[in-house]
């Protein structure tokens, strides 16, 4: 069997898997906000442990509970990513301390203190406290999770919880990412959003460097500026649309809003990198659900029929819409 093959088979896993799992993504999808504290880090967290976990199904030879592995993927995967910006603590804390008012509610206290939480504890404990208090799971459920005792875990928890206790929430607001995006860049967003006005397809493909690609978030990729004008199918374009570029979450999003009658809504969204001039990279979130809600809510516009249909059954367009063209 070719490779070409292969990939033809791995893409129908792959949408079988997504909709195995499709159960478990909006508690995944509140997780990984709450840890990165940032829409676009939460989507890439979120690809990262979907992916880390279909690879890693042909090598489990015993029984598990799906939701509790994707967030023990989610939970390491971002510990990773933060030991690499900030040491970590190592050792547990002594197992013989003990909860202090185990029954109290805490989710308040942890969605407001987040930005506390991960900036004065370990990343162990910020996922232990989400887990426990946010997410409800056993002590002994996160102990599995994290591959220690259920006395380590209630330790952190104690020592979590005072430490809320003690900071003053108030004042503490959702993290930026900073943006790649520089200032001389600009105005070739601009280039780039009157290209879609005008929908002269030469004018935007002139954007585009000759080894750019097009990131289909969920579905797949397109390299090279030729395979990217194949997807210019003006057709599958709302009949009436505007273009604009805004900051969302510290990136400039290019946004697509449909003009349906008496009202607009949101049909797509996506975020440039520019390199020498040049589109390099695409990242089009038109089939990612969480993320076009989370624009859509900010935007206080509804998500428009041509988008909110691909997010009823999204495993169908992992196999048959690979490089994201919005068949109708």
């Amino acid at each position: 069997m070719h490779l070409h093959d292969i990939g033809i088979e791995a893409r129908k896993l792959y949408a079988s898997f997504i909709q195995s799992v499709d159960e478990f993504r909006p508690a995944l999808w509140r997780y990984c906000l709450h840890l990165t504290s940032n829409v676009w880090d939460a989507e890439d967290l979120m690809q990262e442990t979907l992916m880390k976990t279909f690879v890693s199904l042909g090598q489990i030879r015993h029984p598990f509970i799906p939701k509790s592995y994707l967030f023990r993927i989610a939970s390491n995967t971002w510990i990773d990513q933060r030991r690499k910006i900030q040491p970590i603590e190592t050792n547990h804390f002594p197992e013989s301390i003990e909860m202090k008012d185990p029954q109290h509610d805490y989710s308040l206290h942890v969605l407001e203190g987040i930005e506390i939480l991960i900036s004065s504890l370990t990343p162990r404990h910020v996922v232990v406290v989400l887990l426990s208090d946010v997410f409800d799971f056993s002590a002994q459920e996160v102990a599995d999770m994290l591959q220690t005792t259920e006395g380590a875990v209630h330790a952190m928890l104690s020592r979590a919880r005072a430490n809320l206790k003690s900071n003053d929430p108030d004042g503490h607001t959702r993290k930026r990412k900073s943006s790649s995006m520089t200032e001389r860049n600009l105005p070739l967003l601009s280039q780039y959003v009157q290209a879609f006005h005008l929908k002269d397809t030469a004018m935007l493909m002139d954007l585009y460097a000759q080894h750019g690609e097009i990131q289909f978030l969920n579905t797949g990729i397109v390299r090279g500026r030729n395979s990217i004008e194949s997807t210019m199918n003006w057709s599958s374009y709302p009949e009436s649309f505007h273009t604009e570029w805004r900051w969302l979450w510290g990136e400039p999003v290019v946004l697509f809003i449909a003009d349906r009658g008496n009202r607009q809504t949101l049909w797509r969204a996506q975020i440039l990198d520019f390199e020498e001039g040049k589109v390099v990279k695409d990242k089009n979130y038109f089939f990612c659900r969480e993320v076009m809600l989370e624009i859509a809510e900010y935007l206080q516009l509804p998500i428009d029929p041509d988008t909110q249909a691909h997010y009823e059954q999204p495993w169908k367009y992992s196999v048959s819409c690979p490089i994201g063209i919005n068949s109708k």
